[in-house]
């Protein structure tokens, strides 16, 4: 489905790197995209349609946005997606450790 997502990568000491991917945004998608691919590089490696792009809003059809941050030997995620209504709107749906963010995924897709 071509449900198109950004997929932003911080850790402690690098610069913030941004990815798009224009299929199967949607949260259940994306954390298959993320499954063994939690740095930029990574996801690149798994994705090698995901193109680097300079920021959440260069493309003016994302519908969903994922920030991964490595902090203190615990990785983070924040997930948002834009309200359809409000193209400059985002809202944040989850924020929090990415490992319970993939259970909820897991318990929604079962």
């Amino acid at each position: 489905m071509a449900t198109r997502a950004t997929y932003s990568f911080t850790r402690p000491y690098g610069p913030q790197v941004t990815v798009y991917k224009h299929w199967d945004g949607y949260p259940e998608g994306a954390a298959d995209h993320l499954t063994d691919a939690l740095t930029a590089e990574a996801f690149i490696r798994k994705h090698p349609d995901a193109e680097i792009t300079a920021e959440r809003d260069a493309h003016g059809d994302t519908e969903w946005h994922y920030s991964v941050h490595h902090v203190d030997r615990q990785v983070l995620i924040w997930v948002m997606c834009r309200r359809p209504w409000d193209a400059d709107d985002w809202i944040t749906v989850y924020d929090g450790p990415i490992d319970a963010w993939f259970e909820q995924q897991k318990r929604e897709v079962a």
